[in-house]
């Protein structure tokens, strides 16, 4: 007798972090469809066979069904062996499910500039200034009209910040940049333009050079300090400590990472492997 033609057919296999991910997002209250834990498990493939698993301390790529599902990031440590950094999910303050899509041209999530932003979490001093990046995929530009909004930051009372910023009118200071500084105005970063807001893209911030689309873009950034306490990170605003923050950003984000430096190499199969994600989830 013929065998069945569907014994005959691979099965799918979904890598392991991918169906970890997914589980936690059922525990959280989410769920996630076949074709999204199909992405997810492709980009966590493309990341491991990249080599380049370990430079990433957290990550989010906003998705699942609902909003409780784009709370749980994909990594929360350096190796699946690794003690968890930071909260197990995402602190949520103030967004609402109204604030995000999964796929299509509104994907990602939306601040608002004022009161929501996310707290991750992960101490600002657990990265050395001189081997970290900070990523975000920016995919509709901050319309504030204050000189400065924050995508991912930290700060502290003795004016020592660790930040990517996404919007910046005052001409002094650029529209995205990394930067750690030790009195007012005395700043440094990589410039992805100037003076205005910034448009879409996926940009990583990777000691001691921007990336726009995995291309290196503006001048490199030439000293560093190191952020002196364990105030957490928080997205969408700069962290105070705990559960506060400031200088919120109104922009929409469809993934935020955080974690050690990559090489101009690294930065493109990092970018390769998320554009081939935000492909198939049709994100614009």
């Amino acid at each position: 007798m013929p065998m069945n033609p569907k014994l005959l057919r691979p099965r799918s296999t979904i890598h392991p972090e991918a169906a970890d991910w997914a589980n936690r997002v059922r525990t959280n209250g989410g769920s996630v469809s076949g074709t999204t834990l199909s992405a997810v498990s492709k980009f966590c493939a493309s990341i491991a066979s990249a080599g380049i698993r370990d430079r990433f301390f957290r990550l989010n790529l906003f998705c699942g069904d609902q909003l409780s599902a784009a709370l749980v990031p994909l990594y929360t440590a350096e190796s699946v062996s690794s003690a968890i950094r930071g909260n197990a999910t995402d602190t949520n303050i103030n967004f609402v499910s109204g604030d995000y899509f999964n796929t299509g041209p509104s994907s990602g999530l939306q601040g608002d500039g004022a009161t929501k932003y996310l707290v991750t979490g992960l101490p600002g001093n657990s990265l050395n200034a001189n081997n970290a990046h900070l990523g975000f995929g920016l995919r509709a530009a901050d319309t504030s009209s204050q000189s400065s909004r924050t995508v991912i930051g930290v700060y502290s009372g003795d004016m020592n910040s660790f930040e990517v910023i996404a919007n910046a009118t005052d001409a002094a200071r650029p529209a995205a940049c990394f930067t750690r500084f030790s009195t007012p105005g005395d700043s440094f970063g990589d410039e992805v333009g100037a003076g205005g807001p910034l448009a879409a893209g996926d940009i990583v911030a990777s000691w001691p050079t921007m990336y726009r689309n995995g291309a290196a873009t503006g001048p490199n950034a030439t000293s560093y300090e190191d952020f002196p306490n364990d105030n957490p990170f928080t997205v969408f605003a700069t962290g105070l400590g705990g559960d506060s923050a400031t200088v919120q950003s109104d922009c929409r984000t469809s993934w935020y990472s955080i974690g050690l430096a990559m090489t101009a190499s690294e930065v493109m199969l990092f970018y390769t492997a998320i554009a081939s994600f935000n492909a198939t989830m049709s994100r614009a």
